[in-house]
């Protein structure tokens, strides 16, 4: 083969970076992209509240052992960690990897149910599914309210819109994503 085939033939050479360019570009833009991918955690979540303000040691014997013991008897659990303080427990139950999530979830709120009733009354238990879809879906909000007006910032997708309540005005802004669960 000729060394200066490259060289010679400008034209077919730009035709097909050309028309790699406009591939690349035409299958970049039909990717799909999200915040968060739709993945499923192997972690199931149990949070014990307070209504009565109560020291986190007896949060720990009245709450968190029972329920810790009562989670130790169910399958393909990998770990499980607890905390406790003055209004709120939580303990984060760990699965392994094989594990049908929905089965787990259901047998757990199961045993949850069964255990509420041996509980003092100040304590009530909720049993949460880690899911990034809804993450994924929620709608952040802030206000913060100053002297010049009210400040309003929602996003329902990557960009920001920021509007003055009191100017009437918005832009458009790429956005910067802090959240916290409560």
């Amino acid at each position: 083969m000729n060394k200066h085939f490259l060289i010679q033939r400008k034209v077919l050479i730009s035709m097909l970076f050309i028309a790699a360019t406009m591939l690349g570009v035409i299958s970049w833009k039909q990717l799909k992209m999200e915040i968060f991918p739709n993945a499923e955690l192997p972690m199931l979540f149990i949070q014990v509240n307070s209504r009565i303000e109560v020291t986190p040691e007896y949060m720990e014997e009245q709450a968190i052992i029972p329920i810790e013991s009562m989670i130790a008897g169910l399958e393909n659990i990998e770990e499980i960690q607890s905390s406790a303080g003055r209004r709120t427990g939580s303990i984060l139950i760990s699965y392994e990897e094989r594990t049908d999530l929905k089965y787990a979830y259901l047998k757990l709120d199961e045993k949850v149910a069964g255990i509420r009733s041996d509980l003092p009354d100040d304590f009530s238990l909720q049993v949460v599914k880690i899911d990034l879809e809804d993450m994924n879906n929620t709608l952040m909000s802030l206000q913060a309210r100053g002297s010049g007006g009210v400040l309003f910032i929602s996003s329902r997708s990557i960009f920001t819109t920021w509007r003055l309540k009191s100017s009437g005005r918005s832009l458009l802004m790429p956005a910067t994503f802090s959240s916290s669960f409560r």
